[in-house]
């Protein structure tokens, strides 16, 4: 590989508490690198002491290799040009770093591209000279060629010197220049055996706002968003649960209702305050005072407070202890509203292979995501008899979905006509003014007298067709109106409610993060220890999955409504106490675990891809994985972790209004090559390749930027070339698995696949690519 064209690379491995031994992959890929580059790497292994314990049958590096094993945990594996991950390429039978062999392509182009305005100048002044023009003409251009040349000898002398300087700068400036332009990503393997942090990402404007606060801690000013491809499996915990099932889990689970509702802070608070401190008249005497001012204060907001309540999606003071009788009055309304659609999906759905739980959360998610109608909630709030309601779920949800896609493209269609009528009517005025203004300039006398009662005539009828039409107009007007109003009702009910949505979920984030840890590890350590659903989960978790098989044929006979409702309920709180048992064994005194309550728990199989924006709550628990990212490794915490949680900057980035992950469709560009991009993201994308036996692929990645390769999958007859203007540039023969490869800018890469026995290998070829 000695042509700047398609590259091997040698990428950096992060060791973290919560990565895999060596029964991982990115152990397993990093080590088969290393083994098939063994001959290269001897060369500079004393410079190269972190891939020491890579090296097999080394007899002069064994002892060596028994030191460094005090750290296995190989969590990432870094594919990309950043700070952290010196990579390294094979060039020239050699092994260069990643920064210079950047800046050798970009110095090879500029030549090109100094080369080719040479070659163009020429061409203009040849056609300068032989122009047919006169002879003064011919010494100006003359002149004007001779003025040229000696330009060009400074720019070239100038452009030299700028190149030697520009060598001689900090690298930094230089970095994140080739990493915008070339490397605009991030491309990692990670190994997952623990949960990772809860974190978030900011969005460009908070990046660049925490990195001039705090660059030591937010060290990175490019801002950070990431794509997921999950390999064989893997579990994340990633967004918002619907509002519902959270207010249930609260509701139905004592210690958690405990710790939201305040219960025993506000028994001891009253308890302090009816207590006086002895010899100390000036500090009770203050209190009085306060008590007073603060009973004048209640009284004179009674009245408001009174037709607040009588509104159940006003937007509550978040830590006020008086209001703590509304929030549980809305909490059970919420949590009554997802235990009637359990008892709803028992009704109407049925199947041997069917999926409760799954169906229950897709119902409640649709009734946040479309319901927007008052009475809809309102028959769920102080109604202990809310189960004897008849709702059709599914054609509420229809009707909802319906509404909102006509009102919006009424709007859009309101919008548009608006513009449109209005540039009409303009145009119209502006030809009856040049109309009477011709008239009124001519001199029309001669008109005889029939012609002007036949005018006179045809303007009476005109006038009466006018007053008929003008009818019409007015009552289509009028219905316009109406219609107009009724969407901005619906308009202003949605965003009433929405944000009433939000305003739990910040709600419930400010109670978590403000709270002492302390507390936040008693309230989870009181679950484990004291709940009785808890511990009856703990001893039947061998017989739960039989219970759910015998669930499904009860549900197919639609007998014992009522029970079967009972068994759901646990079975849901059971599947959170199953995360928190296997969350537990790593964290046993972090308060983050309360975020497993509110978190939803994705479940993905090999090949789903989960884009995650900016602001969006996510950890991801177990599995390997793919993930690609801008090059960035900017990360706010706020817990399971040993490391610093910044609490307030995680309360005031969250995403709380789009705060769910968005799960990508597969885009084909042909029959072996998918994409995978999300529409707003320029930054980066994936590529999954396939190639079947005796088949062959052409593809241009990027024009601007290189491409990071991963080989997951190949056998001895896979070959790989490379061309560039219809040049063959480069030829790969030995194609291994895990082998990692960079393709420049401006490379077809051509792929066939001569799999012909067993013996060759795998028969598919698959490869992930990150690009631009």
């Amino acid at each position: 590989m000695n042509k700047l064209c398609i590259n091997e690379c040698i990428p950096y491995v992060q060791k973290y508490d919560w990565g895999r031994g060596k029964d991982g992959l990115v152990y397993t890929v990093m080590k088969n690198i290393v083994k098939d580059n063994y001959e290269i790497i001897k060369k500079e292994i004393n410079s190269l002491d972190y891939l020491k314990e890579y090296i097999e049958n080394d007899d002069d590096h064994h002892k060596e290799n028994t030191t460094l094993k005090k750290n296995e945990n190989y969590a990432e594996l870094w594919i990309g040009n950043h700070a952290k991950s010196p990579n390294l390429v094979v060039y020239n039978n050699t092994l260069i770093k990643i920064k210079d062999f950047l800046k050798i392509y970009e110095e090879k182009k500029n030549k090109r591209n100094t080369i080719l305005k040479k070659i163009f100048r020429k061409i203009q002044n040849t056609k300068k000279k032989y122009l047919k023009v006169n002879y003064i003409t011919k010494l100006e251009d003359t002149n004007n060629f001779k003025e040229n040349n000696d330009k060009k000898k400074d720019s070239n002398i100038e452009y030299s010197l700028s190149n030697k300087y520009s060598l001689k700068k900090d690298d930094a400036g230089n970095d994140q220049k080739e990493n915008g332009n070339l490397f605009p990503y991030l491309f990692k393997i990670l190994s997952i055996s623990k949960p990772l942090s809860i974190q978030i990402h900011p969005n460009e404007e908070q990046s660049l706002y925490l990195n001039s606060i705090n660059p030591l801690v937010y060290k990175d000013k490019i801002f950070k968003t990431e794509m997921c491809v999950c390999i064989n499996s893997m579990s994340l915990l990633c967004g918002f649960m619907n509002i519902f099932k959270i207010a249930f889990l609260i509701r139905n689970i004592y210690e958690l209702n405990e710790f939201f509702l305040n219960i025993e802070k506000n028994k001891n608070v009253d308890k302090k305050n009816s207590k006086y401190v002895e010899g100390n008249e000036e500090l009770n005497d203050i209190r009085d005072k306060k008590k007073e001012h603060l009973e004048q204060e209640n009284k004179n907001n009674k009245s408001l407070n009174n037709e607040k309540e009588n509104d159940i999606f006003f937007l509550f003071e978040l830590f006020n202890p008086e209001k703590n009788n509304y929030i549980e009055e809305i909490l059970t309304m919420l949590s009554r509203i997802y235990i009637y659609i359990i008892k709803y999906s028992l009704k109407m759905n049925s199947g041997l292979n069917y999926d409760i739980v799954s169906i229950v959360d897709d119902y409640a998610e649709n009734i946040q995501k479309y319901i927007f109608e008052e009475n809809f909630f309102y028959s769920f709030y102080k109604n202990e008899n809310f189960l004897e309601e008849e709702f059709n779920l599914s054609n509420l949800i229809k009707e909802g979905k319906e509404r909102l896609q006509k009102n919006l493209k009424k709007k859009k269609d309101a919008n548009f006509k608006e513009f449109d009528i209005s540039g009409k009517n303009e145009k119209t005025e502006t030809e009856s003014e040049e109309h009477e203004s011709i008239l009124t300039k001519l001199n029309i006398f001669d008109i005889t007298k029939k012609k002007e009662e036949e005018e006179e005539n045809k303007i009476d009828k005109n006038d009466k067709n006018k007053t008929y039409i003008n009818v019409n107009e007015h009552k289509s007007n009028n219905f316009d109106k109406i219609e107009e109003d009724e969407n901005e009702c619906y308009f202003s009910r949605r965003k009433k409610i929405k944000a009433f949505y939000e305003h739990m979920y910040k709600f419930f984030i400010n109670k978590i993060l403000q709270e002492d840890s302390n507390i936040l590890n008693n309230c989870i350590n009181s679950i484990i220890e004291k709940n009785e659903v808890y511990a009856s989960f703990v001893n039947n978790v061998e017989t739960l999955k039989k219970k759910i098989d015998k669930l499904y044929l009860n549900i197919c006979l639609k007998k014992n409504y009522e029970v079967l409702c009972e068994e759901i309920e646990r079975i849901i709180i059971h599947s959170i106490f199953e995360v928190l048992k296997n969350v537990s064994k790593y964290y046993m005194n972090d308060g983050g675990r309360i975020f497993i309550f509110i978190l939803q728990l994705i479940n993905l199989n090999d090949g789903d891809v989960v884009y995650i924006k900016p602001g969006v709550i996510h950890s991801y628990i177990s599995g390997h994985c793919l993930e690609c990212m801008t090059n960035s490794d900017l990360v706010i915490r706020g817990g399971l972790t040993n490391k610093e949680i910044d609490k307030l900057n995680f309360i005031k980035y969250v995403n709380y209004k789009n705060n769910y992950p968005v799960i990508l469709e597969k885009e084909f560009i042909n029959y072996n090559i998918v994409s995978y991009s999300y529409h707003s993201m320029k930054h980066f994308k994936i590529l999954l390749i396939t190639i079947n036996p005796g088949e062959k692929i052409n593809h241009l990645f990027s024009e601007k930027c290189f491409t990071s390769c991963i080989i997951m999958s190949t056998n001895k007859k896979v070959k790989i070339t490379g061309k560039k203007n219809d040049k063959k540039k480069i030829i790969i023969n030995n194609v291994r698995n895990g082998m990692v490869l960079l393709i420049a800018p401006n490379i077809k890469v051509s792929i066939s696949n001569f799999y012909s026995n067993i013996d060759d290998g795998n028969k598919e070829f698959v490869m992930y690519c990150a690009t631009s």
